[in-house]
């Protein structure tokens, strides 16, 4: 019975061994040809803002707010909220400008 258990044991480990051995060499491939990581395709511009003699590294777009009496920079899930809705107005204008392109095709 130990021998069968250790058996067990020997042939788990080995099909253990041998699944991350092959994800490693799956994460070593995707590696080598360049896959991009989220933080490589969007890379923000940083700026140096003074407001009142503090400086702050922020997203060039990014507004510095006054909150309850402190400076800082606009909060990021508001950041985000900013830049969706600057995005939507973009999209609105595209919009328009098809519609009044498929309107002169259509005449």
């Amino acid at each position: 019975m130990r021998k069968l258990v250790g058996g067990g044991l020997f042939f788990f480990f080995l099909v253990l061994t041998i699944m991350f051995a092959k994800a490693e060499m799956e994460r070593v491939e995707l590696k080598e040809n360049q896959v991009p990581e989220l933080n490589q395709l969007y890379q923000p511009r940083k700026v140096v803002k003074v407001v009142n003699n503090l400086n702050f590294e922020v997203e060039q777009d990014r507004p510095i707010v006054k909150e309850g009496g402190i400076i800082k920079p606009m909060d990021f899930e508001y950041y985000i909220n900013y830049k969706l809705d600057q995005l939507e107005e973009r999209l609105v204008v595209l919009e328009e400008k098809i519609h009044r392109l498929e309107t002169k095709l259509n005449n």
